[in-house]
């Protein structure tokens, strides 16, 4: 790591030899290290016959001698206390780093990129999940720097945090998320005048991911589940069954159904289920036709409403009165979720690695083969069609597979078979 000497301070007057309408130049405080240097206004302004050039102060003739010496003596001070804070918090200080700024200001506090993150992590308001994903970040660039300053932001430094983090054998998508991170504070320090637009070290690096395994499940594989059977000792598992199921057949989000309320379903005369709620993750309201996702025979209620009446009617005293606003599900941990739900897809015969998201994908599979575009983006409530068309592409894939592997030998000979019986 380099290292960087003693800043050097001395006032300066009349630095560009030019003289105000008035007759005044300005005072400043030259600071110098290591063959640079740096200019800081004082914002005094005097006659030349006021400035004693031997011993670099306002002579006695200036009527406000006292006061202007003062003040200059106070910001050649707050100059160098400012130099030995930051020496304090990193070990060094360059001289592009120093400030000539009132401590009491939040900006004084902002002397590198690693300052910037951290203070940034802490005003912000965004979801608790999405700031503990960029405090992981801060985390991983402390590992590879201490302390990151503006000019440290080049191409080499992200090519050098791209191999640590590749030396930590993350995966690529991992590391991706990493990169999204700090282009996101990047930016931010770009729009907060910290660093020039065109210094954007990601201008010239596009971090690589790779296709994740998009895990889904078969209309066969949601009827598996249906006529899943618990003995006493796996009693425990039938919730979970059913909230995957209630997953595969909304399209919802597990942060919006480990949230549904009885209150949140309404019935209508005709005896149909609406849920009305408002999304955690984008705060838009919506309201799903329960009746008209996934039908059975005619007469019969959807899937999805045969799973919700059963639990409202099993436990009709639990959620009648006041409990009509208690959580339905009373899932509440992602990851324990997860866990259990995949020894339920193991006792079904289901050979995948299913997840809550799982869900959420096998209805969109699903549904992309039934409606439009457009209706599929509004289900899923994705904010445009780039996404939506991920599920698309995932549904051909599934036909395409499908055929593949269709038996059109064994279909002609039942055909064959089906002649000769009509004969």
């Amino acid at each position: 790591m380099k290292t960087y000497n003693k800043i050097k301070y001395r006032l300066v007057y009349n630095r560009t030899n030019f003289l105000n309408l008035d007759g005044t130049a300005l005072i400043q405080i030259k600071a110098y290290q290591d063959r640079k240097c740096r200019f800081f206004s004082t914002e005094v302004y005097v006659e030349p016959k006021h400035w004693d050039k031997s011993y670099r102060c306002i002579k006695g003739s200036h009527p406000l001698h006292l006061e202007f010496n003062e003040r200059l003596a106070k910001l050649v001070t707050q100059l160098e206390r400012n130099e030995l804070r930051i020496i304090g918090q990193t070990g060094f200080c360059p001289l592009a780093k120093l400030v000539l700024k009132s401590e009491s200001t939040p900006e004084s506090n902002i002397h590198s990129f690693t300052d910037f993150y951290r203070q940034e992590i802490g005003l912000s308001t965004i979801k608790p999940d999405s700031l503990r994903n960029q405090q992981t970040t801060l985390n991983k660039l402390s590992e590879y720097q201490k302390v990151i300053w503006f000019e440290d932001l080049t191409l080499d430094f992200i090519h050098g945090f791209d191999r640590f983090l590749r030396k930590q054998k993350l995966g690529l998508n991992t590391i991706q998320k990493h990169h999204k991170n700090m282009q996101k504070y990047i930016s931010l320090a770009i729009g907060k005048e910290h660093l020039q637009p065109g210094k954007n070290p990601y201008l010239r690096f596009k971090p690589k991911g790779e296709e994740p395994s998009r895990i889904f499940l078969r209309e066969a594989d949601l009827d598996k589940l249906e006529q899943l059977v618990f003995s006493k000792d796996q009693e425990h598992l039938a919730p979970v069954r059913d909230f995957f199921l209630m997953l595969c057949y909304t399209g919802l989000r597990f942060s919006d159904l480990s949230t549904i309320r009885p209150c949140d379903i309404e019935e209508t005369s005709e005896n149909k289920l609406f849920l009305t709620q408002r999304a955690r993750k984008t705060g838009k309201g919506y309201s799903l036709p329960l009746y008209l996702l996934f039908p059975q025979q005619s007469g019969a209620p959807s899937r999805p409403e045969a799973i919700l009446k059963r639990i409202l009617k099993e436990n009709a005293v639990l959620f009648g009165g006041a409990g009509s606003k208690l959580p339905l599900f009373g899932i509440k941990c992602n990851q324990v979720f997860n866990r259990k739900v995949k020894e339920v897809a193991a006792m079904a015969g289901i050979d995948k690695q299913v997840s809550s998201h799982c869900g959420r994908r096998t209805f969109a599979t699903i549904l992309a083969t039934k409606v439009q575009m457009p209706t599929l983006q509004k289900l899923l409530q994705h904010a445009t069609l780039d996404m939506t068309k991920i599920y698309v592409q995932l549904s051909n894939q599934q036909v395409e597979k499908e055929l593949r592997h269709a038996n059109w030998a064994e279909r002609e000979k039942e055909e064959d078979f089906d002649t000769v019986r009509a004969e």
